[in-house]
């Protein structure tokens, strides 16, 4: 007997879709500006495309075949010359330039800092979700009680989970809302770190303005800036 549905959602996953994915979701190529042609009919392969749905109570969609009250709508895509920034994305795109080291191209965080963040980061894939939170507390000298721990996680160094399998952490389909709360919360606490002056080639970067959105404005150093 076949199992119905489950009532309960146990989890919801949000992600952006990659070129590929909104390629195959699109019923059809947007390339002409003009919405209607010479006669007021939709034009094909414009933004009234009638593969995206019908236009009038009247016609029917040419992907479905429904009328305007049950056709629900299809998507088209437009190929674009150049790569864009995606406008969800910017901020954060902002933040990660202000923390990246011009010079070496590394975080200027220090790289125990960083190496600290990946490890609990690792941890919090694979499901631990309190092994982050005990890393802070826990000094480097009860690492060997630690090790002799069972089931503790506490001994695991980022060289020991690179050399883990993969996919074990690619099994699980989404995260909990726990692992990303944790998640965002070590992000968070890297990117809060900020300073001019990288920890790794000590050199001083340029600062990153932002005076309107979808820009960037480099900040130059001058000759006395320079002096480290």
């Amino acid at each position: 007997m076949a199992q119905g549905a489950s009532e309960a959602v146990e989890a919801v996953h949000f992600s952006f879709m990659t070129d590929e994915e909104v390629r195959k979701h699109s019923v059809v190529k947007v390339t002409s500006p003009n919405l209607l042609d010479t006669l007021g009919g939709p034009l094909p392969g414009g933004l009234y495309d009638p593969a995206m749905g019908p236009l009038s109570e009247r016609s029917q969609c040419k992907s479905c075949g429904q009328g305007t009250v049950h056709c629900p709508g299809h998507c088209g895509h437009i190929e674009l010359v150049s790569p864009v920034f995606n406008p969800l994305l910017f901020n954060m795109l902002h933040n990660l330039l202000q923390r990246t080291c011009f010079y070496c191209f590394h975080f200027r965080a220090s790289k125990e800092e960083v190496e600290k963040c990946v490890s609990e980061l690792e941890l919090i894939a694979k499901g631990d979700v309190i092994g982050p939170k005990t890393m802070d507390v826990l000094s480097p000298d009860n690492s060997a009680d630690r090790e002799e721990s069972e089931g503790s996680h506490m001994s695991c160094t980022t060289d020991d989970l690179k050399l883990q399998d993969r996919s074990e952490y690619n099994k699980r389909p989404s995260w909990d809302n726990f692992q990303f709360t944790e998640a965002m919360a070590v992000i968070d606490r890297i990117l809060k770190t900020k300073s001019e002056k990288c920890s790794n080639c000590e050199t001083k970067n340029p600062k990153i303005n932002k005076p309107s959105f979808g820009r960037f404005h480099m900040v130059c150093l001058i000759a006395s800036h320079w002096s480290l």
